[in-house]
């Protein structure tokens, strides 16, 4: 939902920003410019909420384990060892998470890199 507005927001800036430009002569709006920083402000979206997943499990994680180790020790064992099987069930929820993560990290790294050299290649300064 939130989405929803976001795009409708930035939607009509560039189209009052285009609307202006043509009025005053001056040159349109870059499209392809405009397509590529939604893409990359869409790409750290995503990359933002692998992180916080991520985050959110091993916490998760990491209390059930602080929570099960004493209750195994001291207590109703049947309790410890149901909170540990639970954080290796989280454990286990994240690694593919992690791995997206790393994924998605290495393609904008090299992307990015991509580009760079691109505009190393493109212009005109003496080498």
């Amino acid at each position: 939902m939130p989405w929803s507005w976001l795009t409708r927001i930035f939607v009509l800036a560039v189209a009052r920003r285009f609307t202006r430009s043509r009025r005053t002569g001056q040159p349109a709006v870059d499209v392809e410019a405009v397509r590529s920083r939604a893409a990359s402000a869409r790409e750290l979206a995503a990359i933002a909420a692998r992180v916080a997943t991520v985050a959110v499990l091993a916490c998760s994680c990491a209390g059930l384990l602080v929570a099960g180790t004493p209750a195994v020790l001291l207590g109703p064992s049947w309790l410890g060892w149901t909170a540990f099987g639970a954080a290796l069930l989280l454990a286990l929820l994240a690694v593919p998470q992690i791995i997206r993560l790393r994924r998605a990290l290495r393609a904008r790294r090299l992307r990015l890199h991509d580009r760079d050299v691109g505009h190393e290649l493109d212009s005109t300064r003496p080498v």
